[in-house]
C-alpha cells in the first residue's frame, strides 16, 4: 500500500491508463486527436458589463476518462459528453474550485454560512446520493 501524498491519486491515474489501453485495439494513434473550440462572446454571469467566452472539447473515445482526469487539472469542467472552461481575455474573475471532499475542513465563514441556510428546505432527488446543495457549503 502507497502511503505518500497523493499516493490514492497516483493509482487512479495508472488504473485509467491502463483502461485506456484495454480499450484501444492497438490501431491508430493512442490518444486520439482532440480538437477544441471557442464559443462566441455572451454577457458574462459572474462580471457585470464583461463578456465570457468557453474554450469546449468533445470527450469520447479510448482514454476519454484520463482526458478528462488532465482537463480538469487544467480547470476544465464537465456538462455531459463536453468539457469546458472559461476562455476571456485579460479576466480570471472565474476560478474553477475543486473542493477534496474526504479532507474538508469547515473555516469560521462555512461554518457561518452552513449555519445561515440550515433552514433552508432541502429538496429530495431520488437519483442522486446527495439530498440538497447546502449539504456541499
Amino acid at each position: 500500500m502507497d502511503l505518500r501524498p497523493g499516493a490514492d491519486n497516483r493509482q487512479k491515474r495508472e488504473w485509467l491508463r491502463q483502461e485506456a489501453r484495454a480499450a484501444s485495439s492497438g490501431e491508430g494513434p493512442v490518444a486520439p486527436f482532440r480538437q477544441f473550440f471557442a464559443t462566441s462572446p455572451v454577457s458574462c454571469p459572474y462580471v457585470p458589463g464583461r463578456a465570457e467566452r468557453k474554450l469546449i472539447v468533445e470527450l469520447g473515445g479510448s482514454g476519454a476518462a484520463l482526458f478528462y482526469d488532465d482537463l480538469s487539472r487544467a480547470g476544465f469542467r464537465r456538462s455531459h459528453r463536453f468539457a469546458y472552461r472559461p476562455a476571456c481575455r485579460g479576466c480570471s474573475s472565474c476560478v474553477p474550485v475543486r473542493i477534496a471532499v474526504d479532507r474538508f475542513i469547515h473555516t469560521r465563514s462555512t461554518r457561518r454560512s452552513r449555519n445561515t441556510n440550515r433552514r433552508r428546505r432541502r429538496l429530495e432527488d431520488p437519483k442522486r446520493k446527495v439530498t440538497s446543495a447546502s449539504e456541499h457549503t
